[in-house]
């Protein structure tokens, strides 16, 4: 009577692909191990961003000089429909929503590349 006895063989591949770990795993699933290094690959490896802001947030009138140009120390001569009475107090809006917009974007750039 003869005995067989399994033989074992280590086999390394190395870059490997999807495709290939696929086929391998087809026919190997049971004794097939992958020791990768990483277990995930940062998103900046196969996607990227473009980010644009709106030209406003770039331009003169989020400016402080702009701001201050619209400030009326007596504003509320005028009435509660014109303009020139919540004018500064809209700029500032505006100039505090894109640096909002650009601090976010910033911070959310920093762990997308990570």
């Amino acid at each position: 009577m003869a005995l067989m006895r399994p033989e074992s063989r280590t086999i390394t591949k190395s870059p490997i692909t999807l495709d290939l770990f696929e086929q391998l795993y087809a026919k190997h699933s049971t004794t097939l191990s992958c020791p990768c290094s990483k277990v995930a690959i940062p998103y900046n490896i196969f996607a990227s961003n473009l980010i644009t802001f709106h030209p406003v947030c770039s331009s003169i009138f989020i400016s402080e000089e702009w701001i201050r140009t619209l400030y009326l120390s007596d504003a509320s001569r005028y009435g509660t429909l014109d303009f020139r009475t919540t004018a500064n107090s809209q700029f500032k809006l505006l100039a505090s929503f894109c640096l909002l917009s650009q601090k976010t974007i910033s911070q959310n750039q920093l762990e997308f590349d990570n």
